[in-house]
């Protein structure tokens, strides 16, 4: 128990700028978790043409989803399972 010094102190502080900040800290924390999930491709596809990273059973790969299909560079890639919106590049490059 703390002692009667420490807790009048606690209670003559105004906690509630701190408790607001930590409520939009945990709200940020699920809005990113939200953001950076891996997505099931039965639950939603990406836009067109969008870069994303496409998960299949055995590794991920970077491309797109364009026209029904999932590709990298040059090629279809089958069996695509998941996908997640490709982060920013870092800066300059």
């Amino acid at each position: 128990m703390p002692s009667n010094e420490v807790f009048l102190t606690m209670n003559v502080l105004n906690l509630e700028p701190v408790k607001k900040r930590i409520a939009e800290l945990e709200a940020e924390v699920e809005r990113l978790k939200e953001e950076r999930r891996w997505i099931p491709v039965t639950e939603r596809l990406p836009e067109n043409n969008r870069p994303v990273l496409m998960k299949k059973p055995s590794r991920i790969l970077s491309g797109l989803y364009e026209s029904g299909g999932w590709w990298d560079d040059t090629y279809l890639i089958p069996g695509v399972t998941h996908w997640m919106e490709r982060p920013p590049d870092p800066p300059g490059c």
